[in-house]
C-alpha cells in the first residue's frame, strides 16, 4: 500500500513537472486594437467608395439608355433598335463583371493591407510565448477554444505591440437635466 501511494505521488509529481503552460488571446481584439487599423479602414473605405462611384456612373448611363430605348423604340428602325438593345445588354454585362471584379479587388486589397498587421501580431504572440514560457497560445477568436484554462495573454501581447492597455469602460452616470 505504501509503495502504491509512493508510485501515485511520483506520477503526480512527474505530471506536474511536465505540465505545459497554456495561454489564450483573442486575435480579433488584438487586430482591432492596433492603431494601424484606422488607416487600413480609411484606405479600404476610399477604395470601396471609388468602386461605388464608378458603379453609380454605370447605372446612370444604363438608366439613360434604357429610358431612351423605351421612349423611342416604336419609332426606330429595326437596325437601330437592335443596336441600342445590344448596347444596353452589353452595359448590363459590364456592370455585372465590374461588380464581381470590384468585390475581388476589394477583398485582395483588404487581405494585402491586413497581412502586415497579422504578421506583426503573430510575431508578438511568438515573443510573448518564448519570454513567458508558454508552450501554446490559443486564439479564442477562431471559435476553437474549448476550455478557457490557462492565462489570458492578450494584455502581454498588446504591450509587446505597443498598444495602450485600456481599463474596462464604466458607463457614466446620466447627467441630470438642467432646472428651469
Amino acid at each position: 500500500m505504501k509503495k502504491m501511494m509512493m508510485a501515485v505521488m511520483m506520477i503526480t509529481l512527474t505530471t506536474m513537472m511536465n505540465a505545459q503552460k497554456i495561454g489564450h488571446t483573442d486575435g480579433q481584439v488584438l487586430l482591432f486594437s492596433m492603431p494601424e487599423i484606422t488607416k487600413v479602414n480609411t484606405d479600404l473605405e476610399k477604395i470601396s467608395q471609388d468602386f461605388t462611384n464608378t458603379m453609380n456612373e454605370m447605372q446612370k448611363d444604363y438608366q439613360a439608355k434604357a429610358t431612351e430605348f423605351e421612349s423611342n423604340q416604336a419609332t426606330w428602325p429595326d437596325a437601330i433598335k437592335q443596336s441600342k438593345y445590344k448596347a444596353i445588354m452589353d452595359l448590363e454585362k459590364n456592370m455585372s463583371d465590374f461588380e464581381q471584379t470590384a468585390n475581388t479587388e476589394l477583398e485582395k486589397s483588404r487581405n494585402d493591407m491586413l497581412q502586415p498587421l497579422i504578421d506583426k501580431i503573430g510575431k508578438a504572440i511568438e515573443d510573448v510565448a518564448k519570454e513567458n514560457g508558454y508552450a501554446y497560445i490559443i486564439d479564442a477568436s477562431t471559435g476553437v477554444l474549448l476550455y478557457r484554462g490557462g492565462d489570458d495573454v492578450t494584455d502581454l501581447i498588446k504591450t509587446k505591440l505597443g498598444i495602450p492597455l485600456t481599463p474596462p469602460t464604466e458607463t457614466p452616470a446620466p447627467t441630470p437635466a438642467p432646472k428651469k
